[in-house]
This record gives C-alpha cells, sequence and structure tokens, in this order.
C-alpha cells in the first residue's frame, strides 16, 4: 500500500477555530529503532508531520516524553511488541510504542478502537515521509479514523483521491473522545451519529468501529472464562453489525458456552443464513438443537453440512455422535465414525468415540450418547 500525506486535509478555513485540542504522545522505543543514531530525531520529526496533518481538524500533538523500551525475555516477540504498546493512558494522552522494521508485506502498525494505544513499526526499505504517514494513520484510528469504504482510511488514500467522507465525518465527531472512558464515553448521540454515517456509507460491515470495539472486548472476556460479560460484549457487537456472519457466530458460541442453547440456535440459524457455506456455523446449529432436545433437526442440519462438504470430518464426527446415541442407528453412527477418523486419522476424541460405540455393538446394545 502507498503511503502519502494527506494534502486534501489542509483545507482553507474562513471562520474562527476554537483553540485546537492537543494530544499528547507519550512514546516508547523499542532496541531496534533504537540503533539508529538519529532516532530521536526521527521520532520528533514524525509526529511533527503527523500533527501537521490533523491540524486542520483543530488537532495538534505534541511529545510528551520517550522512554527507552527493553523486552521481557520471558515473553514471545509478539506479546513484548503488544506490551510495548502501554497500557496506562488519560484522556489527551496516548501511548506510542515504535518498534523496528515489520516483516517485508506487513502493516506498518496496529492500534485498538477507542483506546489510546499504538503500535507502529517502521515501513520496509521507507523513507522519513512514509514512515511519517504511517504513525498518522495508526494514531487516526485512535480518536475515529477508522477504515473506509475503499479498504483504505483517511491516511492512506491513493492518488488523485479525495477525502473519505465517512471517515472524517466520524474523526470530526469524536475528536473530543476521552481515553479513560472509551466507547462506553462516547453519548447515545453521538453513537447514533456514527452508526447512521456507517450504516449510509458503503463500507464493509465488519469494518464498522463499534463492532470491532465490542467484539475485541468479548474476545478477551471469553478467553479469560468471563461468559456473562462475554455475552454481553458479543450481543452489542451483533446489534452493531447484524449483516456480520461472524458477530453471530461469536454470540452463538458463547451461548452455548452458558447452555442457552435456544439462543444460540437463533444466533447459528442468522450466521448461517449470512453464510451459507460456512460449516462451523451448521455444524454450531446442530450441536445447539441437540442441547435443546431437537434431535432429528439436528441430524437434518449435520445431512446438509455433508452434502456441501463431504471431506469434513468434524460433520462426519458429529454426525456419528448424533446417531450412535439414536436407536437404531448405531451401526450408521459407527460409519461415520469411521469416515471422520480416515480423512482425520490423528483426532483422539473421534478414537474416543469410535471405541465406546465399537464396545457398544460388540455388547449387543445401543451406545449411551447425547441425550
Amino acid at each position: 500500500m502507498r503511503w502519502v500525506l494527506v494534502c486534501a486535509l489542509l483545507l482553507c478555513g474562513c471562520h474562527k477555530m476554537p483553540p485546537p485540542r492537543t494530544l499528547h504522545i507519550q512514546v516508547a522505543a523499542g532496541p531496534e529503532l533504537r540503533q539508529q543514531a538519529d532516532w530521536r530525531d526521527r521520532v520528533a520529526g514524525r509526529i511533527r508531520a503527523a500533527s501537521a496533518i490533523f491540524r486542520p481538524l483543530n488537532l495538534q500533538l505534541e511529545m510528551a516524553g520517550v522512554s527507552e523500551w527493553a523486552p521481557d525475555p520471558k515473553l514471545a516477540p509478539e506479546m513484548n511488541r503488544w506490551m510495548l504498546v502501554g497500557y496506562h493512558t488519560s484522556g489527551d494522552w496516548i501511548e506510542l510504542g515504535l518498534y523496528g522494521s515489520a516483516q517485508p508485506g506487513a502493516e506498518p502498525g496496529l492500534a485498538v478502537p477507542f483506546d489510546a494505544r499504538v503500535l507502529v513499526y517502521d515501513i520496509p526499505g521507507g523513507d522519513e515521509e512514509r514512515n511519517a504517514a504511517a504513525l498518522a494513520h495508526e494514531l487516526a484510528h485512535v480518536f475515529g479514523a477508522w477504515h473506509t469504504p475503499e479498504s483504505g482510511s483517511v491516511m492512506s488514500l491513493p492518488p488523485g483521491s479525495k477525502l473519505d467522507d465517512t471517515a472524517l465525518s466520524c474523526l470530526r465527531l469524536t475528536r473530543a473522545l476521552d481515553f479513560r472512558l472509551g466507547a462506553p464515553g462516547l453519548n447515545a448521540e453521538t453513537v447514533a451519529a456514527i452508526q447512521k454515517i456507517w450504516t449510509a456509507s458503503k463500507a464493509e460491515p465488519s469494518t464498522n468501529p463499534f463492532y470491532r470495539f465490542y467484539s475485541s472486548l468479548g474476545a478477551e472476556a471469553f478467553r479469560r472464562n468471563i461468559r456473562p460479560e462475554a455475552e454481553e460484549d458479543f450481543l452489542k457487537a451483533a446489534r452493531f453489525a447484524p449483516g456480520v456472519a461472524r458477530a453471530h457466530l461469536d454470540l452463538a458460541n458463547t451461548e452455548m458456552a452458558n447452555r442457552e442453547y435456544l439462543e444460540a440456535v437463533d444466533e447459528y440459524r442468522a450466521a448461517s443464513k449470512l453464510d451459507p457455506h460456512s460449516s462451523t456455523a451448521l455444524s454450531g446449529l446442530a450441536a445447539a438443537l441437540l442441547g435443546s432436545g431437537q434431535r432429528d433437526a439436528a441430524v437434518q442440519v449435520l445431512s446438509k453440512g455433508l452434502e456441501m462438504n463431504p471431506g469434513d470430518a468434524a460433520a462426519h464426527a458429529n454426525m456419528g455422535v448424533v446417531l450412535v446415541g439414536t436407536p437404531g442407528k448405531l451401526d450408521e453412527g459407527i460409519a461415520q465414525l469411521r469416515e471422520a477418523l480416515r480423512i482425520n486419522p490423528s483426532s483422539e476424541s473421534v478414537k474416543h468415540s469410535l471405541d465406546a460405540a465399537l464396545e457398544a455393538k460388540n455388547k449387543g446394545g445401543q451406545s449411551a450418547g447425547p441425550r
């Protein structure tokens, strides 16, 4: 992606502007970056260049300080890079982590929506102008300049293109954001205004900033096994992006973990409708149906999945588990489990299910499958 400074932002205004809001940038510089003799001057220059880009939006950046960050030898490189971003912020402060060169072809950095944390890598082979634009790009995500319908952003416009109204409008609405409060700190009117702008645009629904924010929170809560909080966050994410299959899948998986089978059925069905070829949605729907006691409906869903993808080991395994627990279907279930094991010979769970089914057959009985 070609990074350019956005000269289109430098518009002439004829009305008086209020004093600009100053965002203080606290920089943590990684060891790779510090190998350059003039790294401090480079960092200061990039922040000045980014500030010039934001000035027409009545925002200015000020470098508040620089710390020399050292990685923890006990942590993996990716975790170290994440820690470099920093976690302690206040309303007008941004923690900026600057690392060495990224891998060729990699994105130049990352930013967490509604959170004043940014990590920026040097662009491989990039000059200072391109690296300054990359820094500005990531900083812009922190306070509102999300990706545009063209999969670029307010900070990465193709030559000759105009400033994207969607990103610019959102940026103006959120420039007073208090980073300490994040998305919950936005009042209802601002949230509604941003949602209206995003809905009216032709942006990919999964780039909706509120969807991304609550989806990220939900994933972290789920990872930490805080299931009620995860479900609440995923529910909010799905409301902001009802047309995104992943949003419904995340919510359904959490509801399954909470044994809310009927609710999960509805969400898996919504995900499957949006993405009819998703084997994950179909297998999840079958499991939810089975959990709610709808065994015949579960078999129908699994049959549909196998028709679409006969080489899906998980679908064969799920069908096998259901059938061995269905009176009169033990042999069919064993055949399905054997097919699953043929496709994926290393699956210990399928081996266990098959052994149990064969033992039941040898005893002349029926395997005790799911109820």
